[in-house]
């Protein structure tokens, strides 16, 4: 990287300095000093995250036989997990049982319930610890454990002998936090940052170019992605993993579980709770249709009104950020058909699940 853009990349916004009767001397110390904070603060993220990216190149180095056998490695990742896991059945749904890490383990040691139809385990947040305990008590699939691990990875369905995988990405828009405001040393915040930005996940120059200029910043949003990875094992156990996301999935997915009558209560089937899982995450990317819908109307009428190239220059930002958005959410149409037409001797999807599938493919539609 040249000197020129390596000093590009470290220039601060610009900052606004209220006068208060402050010497011109103790103005320029003020802002030399709010800019070596934010200069040294910017470069230990950088070093954070090129470290986290380390340890995830480390986890399969070329020549090791593929998969990880959980009772022979272990692995310098550690979250502080929320766990949850919620046993029900036609009648009743049982309260739910939150978790750490520290936890989880004595508790799969207890016996499940008699009346537990469909136990569902959540897992916000990827630490070894926890997927390690995890894969040794259900006998979780080598390749399915290296995958749970690894980041941002394709969008896939395998089967394997007592379980099916399978890993997405998960899209949300949020509000941008300034830095002033962050609190990175929060659990709440080490798991956010997890995600990555959208425009930026395929390291291209182009990228960088689309998030500098990206229209959302208007709006103060952005979009990012975080891997899924979802277990589907037998005896009705469902197991998801989130980086950092998943409350805006299961919240609502418990709420229809707490009510008596509902689909998932009266059809007591793991593989329908995996279309609801599966289903939320699809519904999470309408609004970020709706702000690109939004954004493109807007620049519509204005061309109408007054053409000018600027407006012009956006249009074709906004059909790069589609692209990549198409890129990353196309995939998940081919899941859904997958899953949709999937058959195998145990009945792992039931013919129930499979015809909810269908209405999962309506909300993949991006033609906006």
């Amino acid at each position: 990287m040249s000197k020129e853009k390596e000093n590009r990349e470290y220039t601060p916004t610009e900052i606004v300095i209220e006068q208060n009767n402050k010497s011109k001397e103790d103005i320029s110390s003020d802002t030399s000093s709010v800019r070596g904070k934010r200069r040294f603060k910017a470069l230990t993220k950088k070093v954070i995250a090129a470290n986290r990216l380390l340890s995830a190149e480390q986890i399969h180095l070329a020549g090791q036989d593929p998969g990880i056998d959980p009772k022979f490695v272990d692995y310098d990742i550690h979250t502080k997990c929320k766990i949850f896991c919620v046993d029900f059945n036609e009648k009743d749904a049982l309260p739910i049982k939150n978790l750490t890490n520290d936890s989880l383990e004595e508790f799969l040691q207890k016996e499940r319930p008699p009346e537990s139809r469909v136990r569902w385990i959540n897992i916000d947040g990827i630490s070894w610890d926890v997927i390690k305990i995890l894969s040794i008590h259900y006998d979780l699939h080598p390749l399915a454990i290296e995958d749970s691990l690894q980041g941002v990875q394709r969008t896939k369905l395998d089967l394997y002998q007592n379980h099916l995988y399978v890993s997405l990405l998960l899209h949300s828009l949020v509000d941008t936090i300034p830095d002033d405001e962050r609190d990175d040393n929060s659990d709440e915040m080490k798991r956010t940052n997890f995600r990555k930005d959208l425009l930026t996940i395929n390291h291209r120059e182009d990228s960088v170019y689309l998030e500098t200029h990206r229209l959302l910043r208007k709006q103060k949003l952005h979009v990012t992605v975080e891997p899924v990875s979802i277990f589907l094992l037998e005896n009705h156990i469902l197991i998801t993993i989130f980086q950092c996301s998943g409350k805006s999935v299961h919240r609502p997915i418990l709420s229809r579980i707490s009510q008596p009558k509902t689909l998932l209560r009266t059809a007591q089937e793991a593989s329908l709770l995996m279309e609801a899982v599966i289903d939320g995450i699809v519904d999470l990317a309408i609004p970020i249709k709706d702000s690109y819908r939004h954004q493109i109307a807007e620049l519509e009428g204005k061309l109408l009104i007054r053409p000018k190239m600027d407006y012009t220059r956006e249009l074709h930002i906004i059909s790069g950020e589609l692209t990549i958005l198409k890129r990353t959410l196309g995939p998940i149409q081919g899941l859904v058909t997958l899953l949709r037409e999937h058959s195998d001797e145990k009945n792992l999807i039931s013919p129930l699940a499979r015809t909810y599938f269908m209405d999962v493919s309506v909300g993949l539609n991006i033609n906006i």
